[in-house]
């Protein structure tokens, strides 16, 4: 401990040194730090990109490790009323150097809560550590602070609001998040725990990528629950609102694509959402499609113990889409659940209501085999979906909307660990590649492109 403060001593007498410094504007900038203050950097650039997207006026802001106080003071020079805290006295002192705004810069750990005097706020922002330190230019005290909690940093944060209800209730969170089964597991448990997610920006250098998280409270799940119906989507009024969800036990006379019949065994799984509505949306059929598959992808990869990946998801099962709306499982692609959409109109107003079908177990019908979405039994999904589906459809008065590229490559990484679509298909068209954007799903047979999307 004696070589460490006289260390500290020794780094807080030199010299500070200089940077440059790209913000979330894309603006070169000189910052002096301090030598035992960790210097902004790519992840520093993330969050300060990602706070500069939010929606809305700005309003209050709590901006947990502050350092030189970079971020907190551009986020003040827009309009912010920022309050930083940082446990290092020296960021404190380089903070408050930054007179030109007003912003209050606390001492202390977030759990002290010196900053709930200042609440609740309307986004807490915070940038944990994840790059390696920068050698030979920070002493103890911020080496320390850079060390990795016994609690994940997004668990450490939701616990906090939790205790202290220093968030306010349409507030948000925006945290740095790094590639690692740590954070996936962290993200899964929040989700759990009544959190929803979406990435907003990302960064990726050498081995190291990072992703801009936004994190809040989604729709309210408060399913009608129905022990027999012939269609979940029958059961959803017309009227339903965002958020709100049918789930049956028995579905007798569930609709398809192309109207074909979903019939039901026990222990399968139904239900329908209101996913977009009233006001009508700027988001294509195929994009609402592919949100849609993607969302239940992620449900299911959370529901199995994988977590949450807001990095580059990667398949860790065999279950995969097919388009536009098939959920199917191993090398043969067999169907194993189906997503449909239906819009449903009342004068001026549209919803966008999604019906979801996945077995419970292992069929066969007209001969084909259509096995089980998953090994086990399917209660609790429910909710995991319903989290899923607020990540990708709600809309918060904060929250930027989803990354659709993101999105895109998502439901790709799904496709191509089975098949884009059916290999009788595939080769009744000759198709041989493929290309997917925004107005969806085309084939190229090595001559012209063709349209999938409505032959599939």
């Amino acid at each position: 401990m004696e070589g460490s403060i006289e260390r500290e001593i020794e780094f807080s007498q030199q010299r500070g040194f200089e940077i440059e410094w790209t913000d979330g504007n894309g603006f070169h900038r000189l910052i002096e730090v301090p030598r035992t203050v960790y210097p902004p950097r790519e992840d520093s650039t993330l969050l300060h990109s990602a706070l500069l997207k939010l929606q809305g006026s700005p309003g209050r802001l709590l901006e947990i490790g502050c350092g030189t106080g970079v971020i907190s003071h551009s986020m003040a020079k827009t309009g912010w009323n920022v309050v930083a805290i940082d446990p290092n006295p020296f960021a404190v002192a380089c903070s408050r150097s930054l007179d030109d705004v007003e912003m209050t810069v606390l001492e202390g750990e977030l759990q002290e809560g010196a900053h709930l005097s200042h609440g609740p706020f309307d986004v807490i922002a915070w940038n944990p550590p994840y790059l390696e330190p920068i050698e030979e230019r920070l002493g103890p005290m911020e080496e320390a602070a850079l060390t990795r909690p016994e609690v994940h940093p997004i668990l450490h944060v939701i616990e906090h609001i939790g205790e202290t209800d220093c968030l306010a209730i349409d507030g948000c969170i925006v945290i740095i998040t790094s590639d690692d089964d740590a954070t996936r597991q962290a993200l899964s448990k929040a989700d759990t725990n009544g959190w929803c997610s979406r990435r907003i920006d990302g960064h990726s250098k050498g081995g190291e990528r990072l992703a801009a998280v936004c994190m809040w409270r989604p729709w309210r799940f408060e399913p009608k629950r129905i022990e027999e119906t012939e269609s979940t989507m029958d059961e959803l009024p017309g009227d339903s609102e965002v958020g709100d969800v049918v789930i049956a036990d028995t579905q007798t006379a569930g609709r398809g694509r192309r109207g074909n019949d979903w019939i039901g065994m026990e222990g399968d799984f139904f239900g329908t959402w209101c996913i977009i509505g009233p006001e009508t949306t700027k988001l294509t059929t195929p994009d609402i499609h592919i949100m849609s598959a993607t969302a239940v992808l992620e449900a299911l990869q959370a529901f199995t113990g994988y977590g949450i990946d807001r990095i580059g998801w990667r398949p860790k099962s065999d279950v995969g889409v097919r388009w536009p709306n098939d959920l199917v499982r191993g090398e043969n692609a067999e169907k194993c659940g189906g997503l449909l959409l239906h819009a449903r109109t009342r004068g001026n107003e549209v919803r966008i209501h999604l019906g979801i079908g996945m077995n419970g177990s292992s069929r066969t019908v007209d001969d084909t085999p259509h096995p089980s979405i998953l090994k086990g039994n399917l209660a609790g999904l429910g909710q995991r979906i319903h989290h899923a589906l607020a990540g990708w459809f709600m809309i918060h008065p904060r929250v930027p909307g989803p990354d659709l590229e993101a999105m895109r490559q998502t439901w790709w990484a799904a496709s191509r660990t089975t098949r884009a679509i059916s290999k009788e298909r595939r080769e009744d068209m000759h198709v041989n590649a493929f290309h997917l954007d925004e107005e969806g799903l085309h084939g190229w047979n090595g001559a012209s492109i063709i349209d999938l999307n409505d032959v599939i």
